[in-house]
């Protein structure tokens, strides 16, 4: 711990017994209580499912119904024709790479992969290329110390994602570093195992996860909202994952030239849209009782081409999260919210602004990001409507 301060030290060690005990009596609550209790449905129901799908919608504040969010059935259909879409997308830049079907245009990316002797530091060089990248780009505004490092993740995090963040919440103002946290292969795995392991970090893909779960993405976020000075918004940091954000910025940063001239970027990103796809779809379709998770795990597999060991990663975090079904359509809806923006202010528009004014707003409920936008980009009563702020 960098701290020196005795009383300070003394403080976070009576912290932390107190969250110990309560670690213990939680644990104990799941175990003995709950766990017996918990004999009905997997799925939460097609009408939360409906509910959690409003709840990421940037054009119905307050849910005042302006724009109803479809049945069960509609959303199961649309979600069903993204992955078709996005595997179409896909199947189709495979065979412009000339590669031998998408699974070996896919294989043929994971020949620049970490060492496991070298996968932190390995890691931490993909982040600073995407750093280096934002900052000869006004793609967004970078605090003065952006404090994102990399570091292993603990052994946990695996079961879930492979990378993640972890960040300072909303009252922590002194040492609030965030962390990249990436999961090496263990040292117990055989070699093949180890290998498909590092594979997953090669280099392309492994640079698009730093974006979406550090700069410009995740980190990015909870930076900009903790040093925002109104406490509501800080106070509501942990109500929005902000995966949506996170999943935004992967297009968006190969739209403005990050990686030019090398197409296994928008390979690479296709397939992670695809994964994003299915997992939203598996999602829904788990929580709306039209599948049971052998059948999202075989989907995710053959529709979404993933390994076996992903696509149950990728179901366990769909039955644990059921929200996640709407974080694709959050990252589609930024993206036409940019291009509405964009035509609406024509040569006015300015990315860094927009991407600025959605951080800003980040905590807020997800209906009002839209008036948000709108109103701090300078537009009035609609796309036709544009004043210039002062």
């Amino acid at each position: 711990i960098a701290c020196r301060d005795a009383r300070t030290q003394a403080d976070l060690a009576q912290a932390d017994t107190a969250a110990v005990r309560a670690t213990e009596d939680f644990l104990r609550y799941l175990r003995e209580d709950l766990l017996p209790a918990s004999t009905g449905p997997l799925a939460v129901g097609p009408e939360a499912c409906a509910r959690l799908i409003g709840l990421e919608r940037l054009d119905d504040p307050l849910g005042e119904g302006r724009t109803a969010v479809p049945p069960a059935d509609s959303l199961l259909a649309r979600a069903r024709a993204l992955v078709d879409e996005r595997r179409a997308a896909l199947d189709s830049l495979a065979a412009a790479s000339r590669a031998d079907g998408t699974r070996a245009a896919l294989e043929a990316l994971a020949t620049e992969r970490p060492d496991a002797n070298d996968f932190v530091p390995y890691m931490d060089r993909r982040l600073e290329s995407v750093r280096d990248f934002l900052r000869g780009h006004a793609i967004v505004t970078l605090p003065r110390r952006d404090e994102i490092e990399v570091r292993e993740a603990p052994e946990f995090r695996g079961l879930l994602a492979l990378t993640g963040l972890d960040a300072a919440g909303p009252w922590e103002v002194r040492g609030a570093r965030a962390w990249l946290e990436v999961t090496r292969p263990d040292p117990a795995w055989d070699e093949a195992h180890r290998q498909a392991h590092l594979a997953r970090f090669a280099r392309h893909g492994a640079e698009l996860s730093a974006m979406h779960d550090g700069l410009p993405g995740l980190g990015l976020r909870a930076i900009v909202l903790r040093a925002g000075p109104l406490r509501l918004r800080r106070a509501l940091l942990s109500m929005w994952s902000a995966e949506g954000w996170g999943e935004y910025c992967e297009p968006m940063m190969l739209d403005e030239g990050y990686g030019a001239g090398d197409p296994g970027y928008r390979l690479a990103e296709a397939a992670r849209a695809l994964r994003f796809a299915g997992r939203s779809y598996a999602a829904l379709a788990i929580h709306a009782g039209a599948m049971t998770s052998d059948q999202a795990r075989a989907m995710l597999e053959e529709r979404c081409l993933l390994d076996p060991e992903d696509a149950a990663r990728e179901t366990r975090t769909a039955i644990t999260d059921p929200a996640i079904m709407g974080y694709t359509d959050a990252a589609r809806q930024l993206l036409d919210l940019r291009d509405e923006v964009r035509r609406a202010l024509g040569p006015g528009f300015r990315l860094r602004a927009f991407n600025d004014a959605v951080l800003r707003l980040g905590a807020v409920p997800a209906g009002w990001v839209r008036a948000g936008v709108t109103r701090e980009m300078g537009i009035v009563d609609g796309p036709d409507a544009v004043g210039a702020k002062p």
